[in-house]
């Protein structure tokens, strides 16, 4: 019998060992990063939204791995040598190895002495080394990993928590009722479409899309960038137009005085800005029912009536634009609220970031509605905090803060003179709740002078 065929029995006695190391040393990593990749799936499943993607991995993970330590751990000659001259072979193996190409009698002795010997050996008396620890470890390992195939996706994010919030904000709103109703439809079907999300990933989809929707129906509602890029077609309107595209209630007020002064040094101007307004509003294609056109719409009727004073027609006409405006700013922080409260809560790493709408380039601020740009600091009508109030334009003395009192002197609305406010209070209420009865003014600037001349009252 030749060397190789009296060692090939514990050689594969060996390779089995090997084979059983290399799988142990394999598992336990394998199940390692498979334990780790299903933690990830369930907790985040935005970043592994597929549990088969997880599992092909770590399957060609193991399998690599077991090459590599199979490879590693197989026996050479050498060790298997070592290891059968401490079965009580006296170095026999190695030194047989060591004489294997030598022709000397000695050697040929020495081979067929060790030879026999090792016939004499049972290959089972070659105990595997195996760790104990280690194939418990693994065994342990594998079956955590293969517990996680049963375990559900955990969501760490409350999906009502995101509808509670959006609904206080729509609530604390002081947007316009069709506005209010849309954004409540897209609120009620965001909650139904987070009940049958499946996974988290689904989740970020629905809060995504949904974003995506109250951004274009706010978009909708800010009509400001429309109708003052129109006006500033007209050198005469340019200034208004330029005051209504920034969302500058004080640059109205300058821009409607600036008209006054013009028309009054030229009457024959009074129908040609009409006719202006008219062509602007056409150009802008703005819906008649939005409250800032209608606002315009007013102010250009009231310039052909000439039973209306001019300086009566303006101030009303400040008091409809400014609170449009103060309605579209609203709308504006609104959808930024809704927006940021959809981001989030969307799960931290998920993709979608929201993008700002058109209107919001033009003016940013916080839920307070504070607003920054050329109008910082500037109160919108209908906003009674602080000293005097900006949404009646002049008191035609030079009073920059407006009426306050009922004894400020103001240009009576209807015969152009200057009169105590008092004298004239009782005619332009009246003339007020006449429009407001017949549904001239829209219910946003009738709450908005209610306010006001509420607050001249006190």
């Amino acid at each position: 019998m030749n060397i190789k065929t009296a060692l090939k029995p514990f050689k594969r006695r060996l390779n089995a060992e090997a084979f059983l190391r290399a799988t142990l040393s394999a598992g336990m990593i394998a199940a390692g990063v498979a334990i780790i990749l299903g933690g990830v799936h369930i907790l985040l499943p935005w970043l592994i939204p597929e549990l088969w993607i997880f599992l092909i991995f770590a399957g060609v993970f193991a399998v690599s791995l077991g090459l590599f330590f199979l490879l590693a751990y197989r026996p050479s000659k050498r060790s298997l040598a070592r290891r059968l001259d401490k079965l009580g072979l006296s170095e026999r193996v190695e030194t047989m190895l060591e004489l294997e190409q030598s022709d000397a009698p000695v050697a040929k002795l020495q081979r067929e002495d060790t030879v026999n010997r090792l016939q004499q050996v049972s290959p089972k008396s070659l105990r595997l080394r195996v760790s104990r620890i280690q194939s418990i470890l693994c065994a342990v390992l594998l079956i955590c990993a293969a517990a996680l195939l049963f375990v559900p996706e955990i969501n760490l994010f409350s999906r009502h928590d995101v509808i509670n919030r959006l609904h206080q904000l729509l609530n604390d709103s002081e947007v316009e009722e069709d506005l209010h109703n849309d954004l409540s439809q897209i609120i009620d079907d965001l909650e139904d479409q987070l009940e049958d999300a499946e996974n988290d990933r689904d989740y970020a989809e629905d809060l995504k899309d949904a974003q995506a929707s109250i951004q274009e129906r706010v978009d909708q509602e800010i009509t400001k960038d429309e109708i003052g890029a129109a006006l500033q077609e007209f050198e005469d309107l340019q200034e208004l137009g330029e005051a209504i595209e920034e969302g500058n209630p004080s640059g109205v007020s300058s821009a409607l005085n600036g008209l006054q002064e013009l028309m009054e040094e030229d009457p024959a101007k009074q129908a040609a800005i009409a006719d202006q307004i008219r062509d602007a509003l056409k150009q802008s294609g703005t819906s008649p029912d939005d409250l800032l056109h209608q606002a315009l719409q007013n102010m250009e009727n009231g310039l052909r009536d000439p039973a209306k004073s001019l300086k009566g027609v303006l101030d009303l006409a400040e008091v409809e634009i400014n609170t449009a405006l103060r309605v579209q700013h609203a709308a504006d922080m609104l959808g930024q609220q809704m927006e940021d409260a959809l981001e989030d809560a969307k799960p931290s790493g998920s993709e979608g970031e929201s993008q700002p709408s058109s209107s919001q380039e033009d003016s940013t601020g916080d839920a307070s509605g504070d607003s920054t740009g050329d109008h910082t600091g500037e109160k919108l009508p209908g906003d009674n905090t602080g000293e005097g109030e900006d949404n009646m334009g002049g008191d035609g003395s030079g009073n920059e803060n407006g009426v306050t009192d009922m004894k400020d002197v103001i240009s009576d609305p209807f015969s152009g003179e200057l009169v105590p406010y008092g004298d004239v209070y009782a005619a332009y209420m009246a003339d007020f709740l006449q429009k407001a009865e017949n549904g001239t003014l829209s219910p946003e600037v009738v709450a908005a002078m209610n306010a006001y001349l509420d607050s001249l009252r006190k």
